[in-house]
């Protein structure tokens, strides 16, 4: 499916919306993959995390996590596919307005930006909860993602900053499938 999504993508010359889902088929394919590997017969358990108490298993907690992600990695795609990515100058506010006054691209780029600020909140909040070192991972993968968006727009977008943009958020989900493992 992720093959032939890709033909589409590329025979209609990149559209917005194919890109989004050829991405997002992406990272639930890499979210399989993990899962496989990790739950594999005869796969090292790579457990080093301390006994569970309770309230400190991912659960429900954990999924929320896992789909705040999802949908920020997707809503990243969005803003740069449809040229958002600009819409938005300075950091943390867009455009120095806690609201952006303007057009539909501010919009969608200001979503990004809200969606990442909650995803950094809520993996706060997961790691302090669950004393989980998974989590804390993802909590340093996150700020570094926001850290690196933030020189990337102040930057003025240069590109190994936008490579390195959608090199984190990828590892940032894939932490996150790990971490919920």
């Amino acid at each position: 499916m992720q093959v032939l999504l890709g033909a589409v993508t590329v025979k209609l010359s990149l559209p917005p919306w194919t890109v989004i889902l050829h991405l997002g088929t992406a990272m639930l394919l890499l979210a399989t993959l993990i899962v496989a590997a990790k739950l594999a017969p005869g796969a090292s358990p790579g457990n080093t995390e301390p006994p569970t108490t309770p309230g400190s298993r991912p659960g429900l907690v954990g999924i929320v996590a896992l789909v705040l992600g999802f949908v920020t990695v997707l809503f990243g795609a969005l803003t740069a596919n449809l040229g958002a990515a600009s819409a938005c100058l300075g950091f943390p506010l867009c455009n120095d307005q806690f609201i952006p006054g303007g057009n539909y691209l501010q919009h969608i780029h200001w979503t990004h930006r809200l969606l990442a600020y909650t995803l950094f909140a809520y993996v706060v909040w997961w790691a302090v909860r669950s004393r989980r070192r998974g989590a804390w991972y993802v909590v340093a993968l996150v700020t570094l993602q926001v850290a690196v968006a933030a020189a990337m727009v102040l930057l003025g977008l240069p590109q190994p900053l936008q490579a390195a943009h959608v090199a984190l958020g990828a590892a940032v989900w894939a932490a996150l499938v790990l971490a919920l493992l």
